[in-house]
């Protein structure tokens, strides 16, 4: 009879606890293989190399819209007041819709421009944004008040404006852990918890009416951590200081008199760790409809479309509904 090791424990508790189903196409070519030492001796180095390797995982931690030439304020605070009139913004953005934990993410948005000459307050803009990120057992909420500051041009057609902004965030995890064996209980595992943080922001933003844009900003300037504590288990989630570049324009591809227009703009997002890019082209008719794909780099092609109601009505102008 073979003598049991701490290898076979160690095995032993990794299949317990379902750690082989992370890597279950490897664990079906191991066990094709076997010696006179058991399988088990022929696992365990390779997986443990598999574990030991797999030191850091990366991701964007921002949400991404798809229709991102609309949300120009949430990431660039820069672009408050340059509509010169009070707007606001609603969007939702969900994804695989029906599972459960799917993320969804909710922006609400409005800013203004400010014009009192005998507050000494001119050509000035301030902003509000709302936001709620949810994705699986962790949620987000984000307040953000913004000020910018614009100055018309003297080399080019248009205004440049400098924006900042100051957040308040609060992180909520949820106790909602769905383990494997639900007679082990692991306490390193997070209970509901929850943080808060203050966040920096800057951004400078230069336009011409609608014709074309361009800004760049900076988000999570001071690299803000949210301290989760419990009695077992203490961890902190930072933010990495991410920049952000966005620009586009819009023109009459046959001439003046069309009643088409083509829109364009480019979008582009890193944090050190992730990086994304996205190209988005429509066609707007009539002043009415727009319609038109977006490519992101991660070869994933999406369609939109919207309707602007001040072709319709008046009194609706500035009104937009779009989906993705």
């Amino acid at each position: 009879m073979r003598q049991i090791t701490w290898k076979d424990e160690v095995f032993k508790f990794i299949c317990a606890h379902g750690f082989f189903n992370y890597f279950s196409a490897q664990v079906k070519l191991f066990a094709r293989y076997n010696s006179s030492s058991g399988p088990h001796m022929k696992r365990l180095p390779i997986l443990l190399i598999v574990i030991l390797c797999a030191q850091t995982i990366v991701a964007q931690q921002d949400p991404v819209i798809t229709q991102n030439m609309f949300n120009r304020q949430s990431i660039n605070p820069a672009f408050v007041g340059s509509k010169e009139a009070i707007c606001g913004t609603l969007l939702n953005r969900q994804q695989w819709v029906g599972f459960d934990g799917a993320p969804t993410t909710t922006y609400f948005s409005v800013h203004s421009d400010l014009n009192y000459e005998k507050w000494y307050i001119k050509n000035d803009g301030i902003g509000l944004n709302l936001m709620y990120d949810e994705l699986g057992n962790i949620g987000e909420l984000n307040i953000k008040l913004a000020y910018a500051y614009r100055q018309a041009s003297n080399f080019a057609p248009g205004y440049f404006s400098l924006g900042v902004d100051v957040g308040y965030t609060q992180q909520t995890m949820k106790d909602n852990w769905k383990p494997n064996d639900h007679q082990f209980i692991d306490p390193a595992i997070p209970g509901a918890s929850s943080a808060s943080l203050i966040d920096l922001g800057l951004g400078l933003y230069y336009y011409n009416g609608d014709n074309y844009y361009a800004g760049f900003s900076v988000a999570h300037l001071t690299e803000p951590s949210f301290p989760h504590t419990g009695t077992h288990w203490q961890f902190e989630f930072p933010k990495y200081r991410t920049y952000y570049f966005q620009g586009g324009n819009n023109f009459r591809p046959f001439n003046t008199q069309t009643p088409m227009q083509l829109r364009h703009s480019l979008y582009f997002k890193y944090d050190i760790v992730a990086w994304t890019l996205d190209y988005n082209i429509n066609l707007l008719i009539n002043n009415f409809f727009w319609v038109g794909p977006s490519y992101r780099v991660d070869n994933s092609i999406s369609v939109i479309g919207g309707m602007d109601f001040g072709a319709v009505a008046p009194s609706w102008e500035g009104l937009k509904l779009g989906v993705a």
